[in-house]
């Protein structure tokens, strides 16, 4: 009976973390607003110069899918860029980093699209 009752505490452990990792998928104001305002936090940290900041929230009405696409047009040096740019993938929200573009003129600029995606209760 103890071996059962130790898998079953197993089981509702595995199930509990599951459980809260798929809540974080859920259409959630104040947490996507937290991730807009880390890239500003970012961008200060790895002295990245934002030239560009907006997002829009797609209210398309699927329930998954990305519901916040970000645009950053971006100037600095190489190895700050790539910093900044890891630090915007490395978050607990499903993130997709698509069409980028860095060019390198005089200064390196940086265009990037992000799209957190998420579930939107219906």
């Amino acid at each position: 009976i103890e071996r059962q009752h130790g898998l079953y505490v197993q089981y509702n452990t595995y199930i509990k973390e599951k459980l809260e990792q798929i809540s974080s998928l859920y259409y959630d104001e104040k947490v996507w607003g937290a991730y807009l305002d880390s890239i500003s936090r970012y961008a200060r940290d790895y002295k990245v110069k934002l030239t560009k900041f907006g997002n829009t929230l797609q209210t398309d009405n699927s329930s998954f899918g990305h519901v916040l696409d970000i645009t950053i047009s971006s100037e600095a040096p190489y190895k700050n860029t790539l910093k900044f740019i890891n630090a915007l993938e490395q978050s607990y929200l499903v993130v997709d980093l698509h069409n980028f573009r860095i060019d390198a003129d005089e200064k390196l600029k940086s265009d990037l699209n992000i799209s957190v995606w998420g579930i939107v209760k219906q």
